[in-house]
């Protein structure tokens, strides 16, 4: 999604509470005019992205080698933490600056699949699961139109507007690379003989600490429930909605053992194979998706100024 809908999104909101906020109280009731809030709580991020490796070749007595490699996200829970300052004017509605911080873990599952079939018309299917796991970390920093609502011990609190993102993102995996070898050997009577051997190296795809800025918005909705004319407890859920950039895996060069037979050992893979697969199209991309919920508890200090709401 472009900046520009990002700017339409958090207008919208600042529209909504506007037009959603209470008008002001005729029966007196006076409230802290600046609010501030501390909290923390759980997060879950929507790092869901994919990324599909595929590749055909034949060779000498290989009519017809396919191998693919599928590799989905899978976002796990993470920590939220954070403080908003708010301002409110006449008609309980306010200006909020909000301050946070999200930490993930993010699972991913790399799934190969390799097939082969001889000029023999012999054919066989191999499959292998790895799991690796990464992390995100996200610090929104949000400019807010705030309203609230009722009157007594307990108070509604709505809050939404333009965020702007740190992002912080990292993660493992492995594709299986397919490669075929030979072997010869010499009998008694000086009769040689090639075997050919098939297998797929386990190379390891790797997106180091990648930081990025972004604009985007929030939107979140709370309760306040009063302790004294000074203090609150605070529950609330938000939403920060943050553009997804599309991150390059790299690939790690070394000497790897065939997956499947102890015969395929100490095998390079390095910048030529990776030139290789480049030419293919091979572009190992994966679609970061930043955005993140969180529900968290938290304090509310009133820090004193009587406004009308």
């Amino acid at each position: 999604m472009s900046r520009n809908r990002s700017a339409a999104v958090a207008a919208a909101v600042l529209a909504a509470l506007f037009l959603t906020a209470p008008p002001a109280r005729a029966d007196g009731d006076r409230k802290s005019r600046l609010d501030l809030a501390l909290y923390g709580g759980f997060a879950l991020s929507r790092i869901t992205g994919s990324t599909l490796y595929e590749a055909g070749w034949s060779a000498n007595s290989l009519s017809v080698v396919d191998e693919q490699t599928y590799i989905a996200m899978y976002p796990g829970p993470g920590l939220a933490a954070g403080a908003s300052l708010t301002l409110y004017f006449t008609g309980g509605v306010g200006l909020q600056i909000l301050a946070g911080a999200m930490h993930g873990r993010v699972d991913n599952t790399s799934t190969f699949n390799f097939h082969w079939t001889w000029t023999s018309g012999a054919d066989q299917e191999m499959n292998r699961e790895w799991d690796r796991t990464g992390s995100v970390t996200s610090l929104p920093l949000s400019i807010n139109l705030a309203a609230r609502f009722g009157s007594g011990k307990v108070e509604g609190v709505v809050s939404g507007g333009v965020s702007f993102f740190r992002n912080t993102f990292r993660s493992e995996s492995l594709f299986g690379y397919g490669i075929t070898t030979f072997d010869s050997s010499v009998d008694d009577q000086n009769n040689t003989t090639v075997t050919q051997y098939v297998d797929a190296l386990p190379v390891p795809l790797r997106i180091p600490a990648t930081s990025w800025t972004a604009i985007g918005a929030d939107l979140g909705a709370g309760l306040n429930v009063a302790v004294n004319e000074k203090l609150a407890l605070l529950i609330e859920a938000r939403y920060f909605y943050c553009p997804a950039k599309t991150l390059t895996w790299n690939l790690v060069y070394g000497s790897y053992n065939g997956i499947f037979s102890t015969a395929v050992t100490g095998q390079p893979f390095g910048a030529a194979e990776a030139a290789d697969l480049a030419l293919l199209g091979n572009k190992f991309e994966l679609a970061v998706n930043p955005s993140f919920f969180q529900v968290c508890l938290g304090v509310v200090f009133h820090l004193g100024g009587a406004a009308k709401s």
